[in-house]
């Protein structure tokens, strides 16, 4: 589950011993989904976690969400699915691994919590949900971010000037 699964399994259970009961949904479709269906159960969150499957619309699935959660375990790379939490303007709780903390700005941008710890993550959660103002800053913040550095344009622009660069060393 080097996605995050178990700790998101693990964080909405600690939620649930608190007495908070969000909703989550892992959207999507892959070689653990029966691993996870299990863990589900045994956890006794069946009618809190659900495995949604593939979205036909995902701009809709995106805007109904509160929370987005990024949470791998270990790093793999950058998840296109930041960016689509991005531009939908989603506040995004994401694991400080890999390349997110290069680009996310803790409290800033998202919510970061150390991959694979389930305590911090529903902390995380628990914040988030109880703070609508805070939910709409990160994601507006987030939307920003993701026009003023990594729209099409702008992506243009850099590897344009990355290839003048180059061209200029192999001019005699």
């Amino acid at each position: 589950m080097m996605k995050g699964h178990g700790v998101v399994i693990e964080a909405a259970a600690r939620l649930a011993a608190e007495g908070l009961r969000p909703r989550f949904a892992f959207v999507g479709r892959g070689s653990q989904e029966t691993a996870i269906r299990n863990a589900i159960d045994r956890a006794g969150l069946g009618d809190q976690i659900m495995i949604a499957g593939f979205a036909e619309n995902l701009p809709a699935a995106l805007a109904a969400l509160d929370v987005a959660l990024y949470v791998p375990v270990e790093s793999e790379g950058m998840s296109r699915v930041v960016f689509e939490y991005m531009a939908a303007a989603r506040p995004l709780i994401a694991s400080r691994v890999g390349v997110v903390p290069e680009i996310l700005n803790d409290g800033e941008h998202a919510v970061l919590v150390p991959g694979g710890d389930p305590d911090a993550l529903a902390a995380a959660i628990a914040r988030l949900l109880g703070n609508a103002p805070l939910r709409a800053r990160l994601g507006e913040s987030a939307r920003r971010l993701l026009a003023d550095r990594f729209s099409g344009a702008r992506v243009a622009e850099a590897l344009e000037s990355h290839y003048d660069r180059l061209l200029s060393f192999a001019s005699p």
